[in-house]
């Protein structure tokens, strides 16, 4: 099962705090977290390429509106690095 991101960290980084920024991520940390298989018909929220079958898929629901968010495993990793280091920050 690949769980490698098709972006280097350093290029993910900026996209993950851009979209904190602009209010497309939300800062929060999920209280539950569904994970499976991509069926290719996912985007993900970090990187906007499909979860393919076969790739750890992790979705949770944004706690703004409930609506479903996805990600690459290394994507959703990143993401939640970014919260908690912002997090500690306020």
């Amino acid at each position: 099962m690949p769980t490698e991101p098709m972006f280097q960290e350093s290029e993910l980084l900026p996209r993950v705090q851009q979209r904190i920024d602009d209010g497309r991520l939300p800062v929060a940390t999920p209280e539950l977290i569904s994970a499976g298989y991509g069926t290719g018909m996912d985007v993900c929220r970090v990187c906007d390429l499909a979860i393919c079958a076969g790739q750890a898929m992790y979705e949770i629901d944004d706690p703004r509106n409930s609506d479903p968010l996805a990600f690459h495993f290394a994507c959703y990793v990143l993401w939640q690095r970014e919260c908690t280091r912002l997090s500690h920050r306020r």
